[in-house]
Formats: structure tokens, sequence, C-alpha cells
């Protein structure tokens, strides 16, 4: 069986009269063609980073949100910067505008005044919220309105803090050298909105470290057995270290909390510095001989 870098590095052609063909291919019937077809390779194309790009160009530097317009902005397929800030707070305002000015191609910028668009993400005033259209959380600032925290904090979550997992953006996991913690679950029948929460600190603590992806169990069930998860019992989780292919199961019948899987992540964190200490010590060993 192929590993999973292998399967997303490979596509696959359908017989044709041609000498060769060029498919797009998708997660629908990318499995199919797989078990038919003779391998390619694939080009990834993620079409709307150009369409951000225009979208962003032809908006205000900031504009101003409210609940008209709110949802056509996360509806751009753009990363947006939020800040909601008290109307007479004239600092802050003035640096998130000197931010918007000096990182203006990075972001989609807004600023309001209307807590209730934030939901249950709302703080006291003023805080920042990204909207990355591939996170499925949205990280929240509440330090002091500095420019060098603002970048640290847009650097920093520069890639989701929980994205979601497909053919494209597993090429981008691998390339990143993480370790790829991938969650199975069986939506629309899992709380997807609990399961996040309940994930989110721990994907906090180890952003940067680690990477955390959802997959849809019912459109990539074929990925879960090449994880050597062996029960079709979800939602479920594994880390999957993305260089050497090596993959660590959380047990199956464990019932998940956020304090188990803290646990999980910091044994799997402490068993590698282990290996890592081990490799270090043979080869030091070897070089006295």
């Amino acid at each position: 069986m192929w590993d999973l870098w292998t399967l997303a590095l490979l596509l696959v052609s359908a017989k044709a009269t041609n000498s060769s063909a060029v498919l797009q291919l998708h997660a629908a019937d990318f499995q199919a063609h797989l078990e038919i077809h003779s391998p390619v390779l694939v080009n990834f194309c993620l079409p709307w980073y150009i369409i951000s790009y225009m979208i962003r160009k032809d908006l205000p530097l900031i504009s101003e949100i409210n609940t008209d317009n709110f949802k056509e902005i996360l509806l751009m397929w753009s990363s947006a910067l939020i800040a909601y800030i008290d109307q007479d707070d004239d600092e802050a305002r003035a640096v998130f505008t000197s931010f918007a000015e000096s990182h203006q191609n990075e972001f989609i910028y807004g600023i309001t005044t209307d807590l209730t668009l934030a939901k249950f993400d709302a703080r006291k005033f003023p805080f920042i919220m990204l909207y990355n259209p591939l996170d499925q959380v949205n990280p929240i600032f509440q330090e002091s309105f500095e420019i060098s925290k603002l970048e640290a904090f847009t650097s920093k979550y520069s890639s989701p803090l929980i994205g979601p997992f497909s053919l494209e953006t597993y090429y981008d996991y691998t390339e990143s050298g993480l370790p790829l913690l991938h969650i199975f679950t069986s939506s629309p029948s899992d709380d997807h909105t609990s399961l996040l929460s309940l994930l989110r600190p721990v994907a906090e603590k180890y952003k940067g470290k680690l990477n955390f992806a959802t997959i849809d169990a019912r459109q990539y069930g074929f990925f879960a057995k090449a994880l050597n998860l062996v029960s079709n019992k979800f939602p479920a989780f594994v880390i999957e270290d993305t260089i050497s292919g090596d993959t660590v199961p959380f047990d199956e019948e464990e019932e998940a909390t956020t304090e188990k899987l803290d646990g999980f992540v910091e044994k799997y964190f402490e068993h590698r510095e282990e290996e890592n200490v081990l490799v270090q010590t043979v080869g030091l060993n070897r070089d006295e001989l």
C-alpha cells in the first residue's frame, strides 16, 4: 500500500488516444482514478490566491465593517484582519491603520465597533480577529496595540491553526516539514464546533511544532487505513511524521478530551526527543571509534 505522500504526489491519467492526457481530479474521483490508471506527477493549483490579490486591490485600505458587509468580506476567499475597536479609541485605530499601510497586500482590513459580529469570541475592546478561509478557528489578538506585536501575531498565524485536509492542502503540510495531526470526523454527525473547541488549546500550545487538519472520514476513508487506524469509530486522531511517514494513533477506544489529547501530543514529542538523543549518542560513539 502506498503511503500518504505517494498518494498525494501521484496522479493518474486515463487511457486516451493521445500519448498523454491532463486530467483535473478532485477528492471525489481521485481514489477511483488511482486504482485504475498509471501514475503521473500532480500539479496542485489553488486558484483563489490569484483571486485574493485582485479583491484586495479593489477594496479600500480599511473597510468599515457592519452586519451588511461582514459576511461578504468573509466570503471573499482572502484572509481578513478585523479590528474591534471602540469609537473613541484613537490610539488603537492609529496603530491598526499604520499596520495596514505597511502590510496592505497581506490581508483585507476591516474595523468595527459591533461586538456581536465576533459572536462567542467577543472580548473587551480593543481586540483583533484573523479570519482565514482555510482556518476553522479564528485566532484572536488581545495584547497591547503595537506594530511589532501585530507582526508577531500575523506571522504566527500565517498558516491555519486547525485547517481542512484536502489533497491540495496536504502538499502544503508536507512542505512545512512539521508533523501533522489528522483529525478524522464523520461530519455532519460529529459536533464539529465542540470538537474544534476541544482541540483549540492544544493547537495553540503546539503552534509552530505541529500542524492540525480535519478530514472528512466519509470522503477520505482510505487515508485512515494508510495511517494505521483500525476501526471506523470517529472522531479519530493520528499524528503523521510528514518526513518519515511514521504514524502514531491516539487510542481509538479512549474518549477524547483536551487534557488527554494534550498528553498524547506531549508524549509524542518526548518520544521524538528521546529518539534524537539516541541517534546523536550512537553517532558520537561511532566517531569515537
